[in-house]
């Protein structure tokens, strides 16, 4: 008998001021994995039944969701390019057992842009922001995402269309609250990533249309 009920654990990346009040919800949300393992360890029971066989110990552990990606062909000096099957979308890159982390803007991992101001439409509110003038600029966005930072949470947009004489960015995909709800954490913070030209060593971007 299997049971449908299920438990959300929330973790932020950064030390709270809630100490041991923390309990996992989105209001009162960890400050690390760790904190969330050990609520599911002390708080939840299963009882497992293996199967009468011999089992042997791998000597080394890999869970992996992910398929091969081979051929890859140097088409510049430490830049190499693949081509992935056609149902494929990439994501994430691993290798030699380290994530390469995909492109971002700005290129330093500490750094952000910031938008000009939400925008006041409501209907549009949670699709997009006014940006400032050359942000997006000499940037090919068929397959740029935006990661729009609000208050501990981040949402990742894809762009349906930017409006030059506005200055607006309108996103395929809603955040789930207004851009711009909570200005005080969020600092109207986003970055850029997934754009092949701030490809940097150990980075990655990914093309759709040629699938490369």
């Amino acid at each position: 008998m299997t049971s449908s009920k299920f438990t959300e654990l929330y973790v932020v990346p950064f030390p709270t001021l809630l100490g041991d009040d923390a309990d996992g919800s989105l209001a009162r949300p960890y400050s690390s994995l760790k904190r969330a393992l050990d609520h599911v360890e002390h708080k939840y029971y299963r009882k497992l039944i293996v199967r009468d066989h011999t089992y042997r110990r791998l000597s080394r552990a890999s869970i992996s969701g992910g398929m091969p990606i081979t051929h890859w062909i140097e088409i510049d000096d430490d830049v190499y390019k693949a081509v992935v099957p056609s149902t494929v979308y990439v994501n994430q890159l691993f290798a030699d057992d380290r994530r390469i982390i995909r492109t971002r803007i700005p290129m330093n991992q500490s750094a952000y842009l910031q938008y000009e101001a939400p925008l006041n439409d409501p209907n549009q509110a949670r699709y997009g922001f006014q940006y400032v003038q050359g942000q997006f600029d000499s940037i090919p966005l068929n397959d740029v995402i935006v990661v729009v930072y609000h208050s501990w949470t981040t949402s990742h947009h894809y762009i349906d269309q930017i409006i030059t004489s506005n200055r607006t960015i309108l996103f395929t995909n809603p955040s789930d609250l207004p851009i711009g709800t909570f200005t005080m954490q969020g600092k109207r913070r986003f970055h850029i990533e997934n754009s092949c030209l701030a490809l940097v060593s150990n980075s990655f971007c990914f093309v759709n249309e040629t699938k490369t």
